[in-house]
């Protein structure tokens, strides 16, 4: 019995390696040092509990903050989603309106096809806010 759980605790560390080996990495550095733009790279970055403090910080107000503010012309929602930040992505979509709202779809890639020594070098990505 506990050898079929280690099994399956190893395949599950294995899979999730293999993913992060072969997932592309972002670099987001602020044009700026405005709030939004600040708001704008911890979205980009997926680091959510950052993002929650400066919402708490300077008391903004969720449902603005995922409908008004833009990262590189996008609404939030949408430039978490267009740079893989699942967990910002989840959180703001959730105050997003229709038009700022992203549908997901689910679709299944052979991670296989990839070699695993292959590294994706991490794209930089320079970031400006508009309000």
């Amino acid at each position: 019995m506990k050898i079929k759980k280690f099994s399956i605790l190893i395949a599950v560390a294995l899979s999730i390696a293999c993913v992060n080996v072969n997932a592309q990495q972002y670099r987001f550095v602020a044009n700026d040092n405005t709030l939004e733009t600040k708001v704008c790279v911890l979205v980009g970055s997926n680091n959510l509990s950052k993002l929650k403090n400066i919402i708490w910080r300077f008391d903004i107000n969720k449902k603005r903050l995922a409908n008004v503010y833009l990262c590189n012309d996008l609404g939030l929602a949408k430039f978490a989603h267009k740079y893989n930040a699942s967990e910002t992505f989840k959180f703001i979509n959730h105050f997003s309106n229709r038009k700022n709202k992203v549908e997901t779809n689910v679709t299944i890639s052979d991670i296989a096809m990839l070699a695993p020594e292959t590294k994706l070098a991490p794209i930089t990505v320079y970031v400006t806010s508009t309000d």
